[in-house]
């Protein structure tokens, strides 16, 4: 008698999928082929979406309704995604909304007709809507969604939501006044972002403020006397900044309450290798490493974070205010482990270059 072959299961079959898109090959193929493979491949990405929304939902409802709580299986969930808990949470209610209260999405998503983004979008922009008018915005929007974009998307749900029950939009409104906030993340190239989250009417009004006062930034009084007419017609040819750049400069400067080319007193945290710090002990050559680490930023090179101090402390200020702080923090030759550092106090003190 022949034994029957093993069925393989769920997990096995997704890894199979995974092992043939390794052996893809593009050499041979025409442009247009190539470009039917990469929209099959997005709707198998919408699809492999819709199969963990499935999956996620019955993980979460399942323990659930056991009377558990469901928060080590979100763990888990988490651990499943590479993600956050606090992103693995949305993921949760994301699959939970789509499976159990918007099925027409839930299909396009099937399909690969959308992605996973956009179906987040819809479910996000309904979350306020009672389950009746949830699944008639679902049925609305059936025809049209996998032709929308993002925000064209969001838009539309947004108006058949508000169309079902105005008064939901409204207290949404009302309710996202109290989670304003500004907030700071790192940009790429030693930049970051200042974001702040306001009532939109607030916001422009900002906005406009500081447009119409870039517009009039080269406008001189004709009244100055001519020796001061000449010093500031001089400095606004000399002000060569874009429209953007000086819109940053002089919203930071306002924000920061700095007087207008007063530099911004600086404490930096420098995570370096004695080499670093002390090039001149080493035969005055930086190291080929030369490279220090703002904690919970991003690395920049040795010499830039010498200078970033220097130039604060070089400056003619005239408010003898503007000082550089710096907390040393030692590591090992590896630059991996943390080897000692000073206390509490700091003090105002000059890098080595």
């Amino acid at each position: 008698m022949e034994a029957t072959p093993a069925v393989e299961g769920p997990e096995v079959q997704v890894l199979s999928v995974v092992s043939s898109l390794a052996d893809l090959n593009p050499e041979g193929l025409t442009e247009a082929e190539r470009v039917s493979v990469v929209a099959a491949l997005e709707r198998l990405k919408g699809a492999s979406a819709a199969g963990q929304a499935r999956l996620t939902a019955a993980a979460v409802v399942d323990r659930e309704a056991l009377g558990e709580d469901s928060r080590s299986v979100r763990a888990d969930l988490a651990l499943a995604r590479c993600c956050s808990p606090t992103l693995a949470d949305q993921h949760a209610g994301v699959a939970r909304a789509l499976v159990h209260e918007m099925p027409m999405t839930m299909a396009a998503l099937e399909r690969g007709d959308i992605s996973e983004r956009r179906a987040t979008i819809v479910v996000r922009e309904t979350a306020c809507l009672s389950l009746e008018h949830r699944a008639e915005v679902d049925r609305r929007l059936a025809p049209t969604i996998a032709s929308l974009g993002d925000k064209a998307l969001a838009a539309a749900a947004r108006r058949a939501g508000a169309a079902l029950d105005a008064e939901s939009l409204s207290e949404r409104n009302r309710r996202a006044v109290a989670s304003r906030r500004v907030s700071v993340r790192p940009a790429a190239d030693g930049m970051a972002w200042l974001s702040i989250l306001g009532p939109m009417k607030d916001v422009i009004g900002a906005h406009l403020a500081l447009t119409a006062e870039e517009g009039r930034r080269n406008v001189l009084d004709p009244d100055l006397p001519s020796g001061q007419w000449e010093v500031a017609a001089a400095t606004a040819r000399a002000d060569v900044r874009g429209k953007g750049a000086w819109l940053a400069d002089r919203a930071l400067e306002l924000l920061s309450g700095r007087a207008k080319g007063q530099p911004q007193p600086v404490e930096v945290g420098l995570v370096m290798t004695d080499r670093t710090l002390l090039p001149a002990a080493f035969g005055g050559q930086a190291p080929t490493d030369d490279v220090a680490n703002i904690p919970g930023w991003a690395p920049m090179s040795g010499r830039e974070a010498r200078a970033a101090v220097a130039d604060v402390l070089d400056a003619e200020t005239g408010h003898g205010e503007a000082f550089a702080w710096l907390r040393r923090l030692f590591t090992d030759p590896t630059g991996r482990d943390l080897a000692a550092c000073p206390g509490a106090t700091r003090q105002p003190c000059r890098p080595i270059t």
